[in-house]
């Protein structure tokens, strides 16, 4: 149930928790998401469940290694 939002004006990513009330920043460059502020992303998972959920919202997907 995460959702990922734009903030209006700023432009900055931001990512709901799983926690009501609870938010995470994202960073992100071009459409590259490079940092979360979650536990997972400040601890150096290359791709928590926040910035999946990012890249969910741009439609892209994760799977790229196909057999």
């Amino acid at each position: 149930h995460i959702r990922v939002l734009r903030l209006p004006g700023t432009g900055a990513w931001i990512a709901t928790s799983s926690r009501p009330g609870d938010y995470y920043d994202l960073t992100v460059t071009g459409n590259l998401a490079t940092g979360c502020s979650c536990p997972a992303g400040a601890a150096g998972d290359p791709v928590c469940k926040h910035k999946a959920a990012y890249y969910t919202t741009l439609g892209v997907a994760l799977d790229t290694y196909r057999q």
